[in-house]
């Protein structure tokens, strides 16, 4: 679908996201965060709820704008509100602001 937006061949567009996708995980592998334990579980709840006195939360969810170039096709559906063309990015923090 991406090749197609952008009319790039699926051959370009496969090692395009496969690139991508090495640097996003290089870039923040140092503050990802495994499935954590029970344990760490409980212990994140009780610091969430100390710290913003909110029960029963391990996690927020928060997304960001990236900018792309303006796609070939389906424009409206690139065209964000904050008026440029991006694809969003969306991702849950622990209260540590782990992503």
């Amino acid at each position: 679908m991406i090749g197609e937006v952008y009319g790039i061949a699926k051959s370009v567009t496969s090692i395009i996201v496969q690139k991508f996708c090495e640097v996003i995980s290089r870039q923040f592998k140092p503050i990802v965060f495994m499935k954590p334990t029970t344990i760490k579980i409980k212990q994140m709840i009780s610091k969430f709820e100390t710290l913003h006195y909110i029960p029963y939360i391990i996690g927020t969810t928060d997304g960001t704008h990236i900018l792309i170039i303006v796609p070939c096709t389906d424009l409206g559906s690139y065209h964000c509100r904050k008026g440029f063309y991006s694809c969003l990015l969306q991702g849950i923090c622990d209260v540590e602001y782990k992503f």
